[in-house]
């Protein structure tokens, strides 16, 4: 009978014999689950940090195992389950950790805990890179979100505004990362829309183009020759483009023509 009991589904407490502390717990084999209790504990690898310290202080022959209920319903582990939290007080008066069954609610991991899982989530490899391009290509024309998510998200957002330090993180992480061709683009198209909709006449692409051409050639207003390695220029431009550099790398190099 033991056994049969042992080999089915139920609720169990592994009861501290000193105190008469209790820890609640439901399975569906619970021969297997017990067996699982001991196991962590003997080792000091148990999940339950509660659970542990109580063990490691009284030691084995400090708690018994046994079985509160036999539940032939597997789909009312769960009820049982709370239903013996709730009448041990197995959470503030014992070993247990969770306040609801099956749920992490009021589980707060230790700093001991939180370092451990940091430590051994740190250099995993999640994904080799075959992995990734066959995830990529899985994906791909998949669209991330569907569109009244996209509404809905925009809605959430709107009016939202980053804090000074949330902005000074962003330029922080931002600075001296290179920009692809692509990446330029869009954000030249963007800030033009943005000039667009502030200025209610925006000059169309042909006469802005007219207008570029019609300066080309043109000498400027506060055009000044200049010396670099011993050869004239124009202008700081001019050496730039010649000599493969950028305006500000002439600067820094140039001699003003006095002449």
């Amino acid at each position: 009978m033991a056994d049969a009991i042992l080999a089915s589904s139920g609720i169990y407490a592994i009861r501290n014999k000193i105190n008469g502390k209790a820890y609640i717990g439901s399975a569906t084999k619970l021969t297997t689950r017990l067996n699982y209790h001991r196991s962590f504990l003997r080792r000091g690898k148990h999940a339950n940090s509660k659970l542990q310290r109580a063990w490691d202080r009284y030691g084995a022959d400090g708690f018994e195992f046994s079985i509160m209920e036999a539940v032939e319903d597997k789909g009312e582990l769960a009820a049982r389950e709370q239903h013996w939290i709730d009448a041990l007080n197995s959470v503030d008066a014992g070993y247990n950790i969770r306040r609801i069954a099956t749920s992490n609610q009021g589980l707060k991991a230790s700093p001991e805990t939180r370092a451990k899982m940091s430590a051994s989530q740190r250099g995993t490899i999640r994904h080799t890179p075959e992995s990734k391009a066959r995830l990529s290509q899985l994906r791909r024309g998949v669209p991330c979100h569907t569109e009244e998510a996209k509404q809905r998200m925009s809605v959430e957002r709107k009016g939202r505004r980053h804090t000074a330090e949330a902005k000074q993180k962003i330029a922080a992480s931002s600075m001296g990362r290179p920009q692809s061709s692509d990446t330029r683009a869009k954000r030249a198209a963007a800030m033009m829309i943005t000039i667009a909709a502030r200025d209610p006449y925006s000059p169309p692409a042909e006469l802005r183009a007219q207008w570029s051409a019609a300066k080309k050639g043109r000498p400027a207003k506060n055009r000044k020759p200049v010396i670099l390695f011993g050869v004239k220029y124009v202008s700081i431009a001019a050496a730039a483009e010649s000599m493969g550099r950028n305006p500000q790398w002439v600067k820094s190099r140039m001699q003003k023509d006095e002449l």
